[in-house]
């Protein structure tokens, strides 16, 4: 659900609302992804479980969660794999190591959900999905999570709108890898201010506990953006009768 201002009749384009990562101002609109819970697969929990554990091609064993709301995301550590949060996307990028086991939470992430038969075959079966989201505690009191977004398998230049879904609807589950790190004061409702490479992004989630699932009902999981004209024309049509 978009919640578009309107001033006399006409959508507002001129505003003073600004988005880390994205130049410019405007006026602002908000976006509720609520509805979104499991749009991928169902489930917000696809695995069943809070956290689950995969087995590196190293013997190494990482922690994830794997939640679906707004879109597909795996969470892990970033500690567990070296990433201190403070990286560029250039420096990442250029970390063929990290780059390389984000890849491989990926594909047995999608295997243990069922999306490929063989891990390493996710970047043919979904190029896209699911996204590797590496998060980190909070270092001050301006921020909520630190994290580091993966998409084509390459780190984000800041951080995808519902990549922000997942990450921060993910943190009203007890348990999550998302809860476990960021400072959320109540699961029931909360703004979580995600810092990314660009900046930070509030998040406004609001939910509801269900006694019969292990993820709640999520009444808002909102975001703003900024209105922007970006095309006008005339469309010509022939003086002709058929």
């Amino acid at each position: 659900m978009a919640d578009v201002p309107v001033i006399k009749g006409e959508v507002a384009v001129q505003g003073d609302f600004s988005i880390a990562g994205v130049p410019g101002a405007g006026a602002r609109i908000d976006l509720d992804y609520s509805g979104t819970a499991g749009a991928v697969t169902g489930k917000c929990l696809p695995t069943g479980n809070v956290v689950d554990k995969v087995t590196l091609e190293s013997g190494e064993s990482i922690e994830i969660t794997v939640f679906d709301a707004g879109n597909l995301g795996v969470f892990a550590k970033a500690a567990d794999l070296g990433v201190s949060c403070h990286e560029t996307k250039q420096e990442l990028d250029e970390n063929q190591a990290i780059l390389d086991r984000v890849h491989e939470i990926r594909g047995k992430a999608a295997q243990m959900i069922g999306m490929c038969k063989n891990w390493q075959d996710i970047d043919e079966v979904s190029p896209l999905l699911p996204l590797v989201i590496l998060a980190k505690e909070p270092e001050n009191n301006d921020e909520d999570l630190r994290v580091r977004m993966f998409l084509l398998n390459k780190c984000h230049p800041a951080l995808a709108g519902t990549g922000s879904v997942c990450t921060s609807s993910s943190g009203a589950v007890p348990g999550t890898i998302v809860n476990q790190l960021a400072t959320i004061a109540s699961t029931e409702e909360y703004t979580l201010r995600i810092m990314h490479p660009q900046g930070i992004m509030p998040l406004h989630v609001a939910s509801r506990s269900q006694t019969n699932q292990l993820w709640p009902e999520f009444l808002k999981i909102q975001y703003g953006r900024t209105a922007r004209k970006i095309m006008s024309g005339h469309v010509y049509i022939p003086n002709v009768e058929y």
